[in-house]
C-alpha cells in the first residue's frame, strides 16, 4: 500500500485539535475531531477486503471526511462525484476507474452503500480523482497523489492566511475542486473547522455564517452578487473568497462599498489546483485580475498573441497526474496579461461554458437538443452574464416550427436546471461549411445580435 501523507498529517491534526470540527448551518456541533476519527474506524471495516475504487456522491454531509480517511486507510482510491452526475456519464467515470462501491446519502444524511460492477483499472498512484468538463465534449478525470493534494492545501491556506482560529462556511460543493481544497483538505490537514450550509439563499448564508461564527466565506461570484440584497454581514466574517468564475470589478466595488469588505479572487484549475490569489486590500478596477502566484507556484507567459494577452504555463507541486506538457508545466486554456506582480485573465480559449462556477461543454447540451422530435441540428454557446458569468443560449435548426416551451421541458427532463438554455432561437438551416465549433457558435451568436 502506498503511504498516504494526508493520513500522517491528519494524525497530527487530530491530536492537536480540540472542540468542534464540523458545524451545522444553525451552529450545532455535527462532528468533533475524535468523532471523525471514530467514524473513519467504523467505516473501515465495511471497506476492507476489496481494492476497487470508491465513488462518493453524498453531497455536503458531515460523514465525508470520515469516509475519505477510511477509504485511504484501506488503500482504496476515491472519486468525488457531483450529485447531478447520473446515468451514462456516471457509469463511464466509474467504469474507467474500476469503481466497485458507490457511497451515497439519504435525505437525512445517513450513508447508503451501492455495489458497482466495473472492470479492473490499471495501477495508479492516485488516491483521489476529480471530474471536470473536458475540452472535447466529454468528462475529464484527473488523478492526484496525497502529496499533490497536500501541496495544494498548504499553498492555498498559506496564501489566504487561513489557520486554526478560523471557521470556513461550506456553501460550495465538496465534489468540486474549489470546495474540496477550501473545505475538506484544510480540515484534515490544517485543522480548520467548517460549517455545512443548509441553503444558499442570501438570508440563509448570512444566518449560517452568524450561527456558526464562520470567519471565511468561499463562494462563487453569483452568490456574492446575491448577498448584495442583504443589509449587513456578521462581524465574525473576515475573509471573502471568490473562485470558479471571473469576478466582475463592478461587483467587487459594490460589495466593498456596501459591506466594507473586499472579495479576494482565487484562480485555479481542477488539473493543477490553486494558481493565483489576490491577497491585497486594494479593490481591482480592471476585469479578470486574479492576483499573484501562490508560493510554490510558477507562472510564465508565452509569446503575446495578436489579440492581446498570452497563454500561460504553470509549474506546481499540486499538478495532477499526467497533466503536464513536455516542459513539465500545465497549460490552462486561459489567456493572461501581466499586471504588476500579478496577472489578469483576458479571456478563456475554451469551448467549455462556465455558469456560476459550474462547467459544461456545449456538446453535452447539443446532444440533448438533437433528440427533440423535428430538430435536425443544434448549436449551443454562452454569452456574458453579470449574474451567472455566462448564460446558455441555443440555436435549433429545424425545417418545421418547434415549440420552445416543449424544448425547455425536454431539456429539464434530461439536464440539471443550470444547463437548460435560457434563450432558444430557431432557424430552418445552417449555412454549408459550418463544421468548426467556433464558426457555428459565431454564426449562432450573430443571429442573437441581429434580432
Amino acid at each position: 500500500m502506498i503511504r498516504n501523507s494526508i493520513l500522517d498529517r491528519w494524525e497530527k491534526v487530530r491530536i492537536e485539535s480540540r472542540g468542534a470540527a464540523i458545524f451545522s448551518a444553525g451552529g450545532e456541533i455535527l462532528r468533533s475531531w475524535d468523532e471523525i476519527e471514530a467514524e473513519a474506524g467504523e467505516l473501515r471495516g465495511q471497506l476492507e477486503g476489496d481494492c476497487g475504487a470508491v465513488s462518493i456522491q453524498t453531497g455536503n454531509v458531515p460523514s465525508v471526511p470520515g469516509v475519505l480517511l477510511a477509504c485511504w486507510r484501506t488503500g482504496r482510491p476515491v472519486v468525488l462525484l457531483d450529485c447531478e452526475l447520473l446515468g451514462e456519464d456516471r457509469r463511464q467515470v466509474e467504469s474507467s476507474l474500476g469503481v466497485t462501491l458507490r457511497i451515497t446519502a439519504h435525505a437525512g444524511g445517513a450513508l447508503a452503500f451501492v455495489d458497482v460492477t466495473s472492470p479492473p483499472a490499471p495501477p495508479s498512484r492516485a488516491c483521489l480523482y476529480k471530474v471536470t468538463a473536458g475540452q472535447d465534449g466529454g468528462l475529464r478525470v484527473v488523478g492526484f497523489t496525497a502529496e499533490q493534494l497536500l501541496a495544494d492545501c498548504d499553498q492555498v491556506a498559506d496564501a489566504m492566511g487561513i489557520g486554526r482560529g478560523d471557521v470556513s462556511y461550506g456553501a460550495v460543493s465538496f465534489a468540486h475542486s474549489y470546495g474540496f481544497s477550501s473545505l475538506l483538505t484544510v480540515l484534515l490537514c490544517r485543522g480548520v473547522p467548517f460549517a455545512i450550509a443548509g441553503d444558499v439563499l442570501p438570508w440563509a448564508l448570512v444566518r449560517g455564517v452568524e450561527c456558526s461564527k464562520a470567519s471565511v466565506l468561499p463562494l462563487v461570484p453569483a452568490m456574492f452578487r446575491a448577498l448584495l440584497s442583504i443589509e449587513s454581514l456578521p462581524p465574525t466574517l473576515r475573509l471573502c473568497i471568490s473562485a470558479g468564475a471571473a469576478l466582475a470589478p463592478q461587483l467587487g466595488a459594490e460589495f466593498h462599498r456596501k459591506f466594507g469588505r473586499k472579495i479576494h479572487s482565487f484562480y485555479g484549475t481542477t488539473e493543477c489546483g490553486g494558481i493565483c490569489y489576490d491577497s491585497s486590500d486594494e479593490v481591482p478596477s480592471e476585469p479578470g485580475f486574479v492576483g499573484t502566484p501562490l508560493c510554490g507556484v510558477r507562472v510564465e507567459l508565452a509569446s503575446p498573441e495578436a489579440s492581446g494577452g498570452s497563454r500561460a504555463r504553470v509549474w506546481s507541486n499540486a499538478m495532477g497526474i499526467g497533466v503536464a506538457s513536455a516542459q513539465g508545466a500545465f497549460e490552462p486554456p486561459d489567456v493572461l496579461l501581466q499586471q504588476g506582480a500579478g496577472f489578469r485573465i483576458v479571456r478563456c480559449d475554451s469551448p467549455v461554458l462556465n455558469v456560476a462556477g459550474k462547467k459544461v461543454h456545449p456538446a453535452e447540451i447539443e446532444s440533448v437538443l438533437k433528440k427533440v422530435p423535428g430538430v435536425a441540428d443544434a448549436v449551443v454557446w454562452g454569452v456574458p452574464d453579470l449574474q451567472r458569468g455566462e448564460e446558455i443560449c441555443a440555436l435549433i435548426i429545424s425545417p418545421q416550427p418547434v415549440d420552445a416551451v416543449a424544448v425547455r421541458r425536454h431539456c429539464a427532463n434530461c439536464l440539471p436546471p443550470w444547463q437548460v438554455p435560457r434563450r432558444i432561437l430557431t432557424e430552418r438551416y445552417l449555412p454549408e461549411g459550418l463544421t468548426d465549433r467556433s464558426a457555428r457558435a459565431a454564426f449562432a451568436a450573430g443571429k442573437v445580435s441581429n434580432r
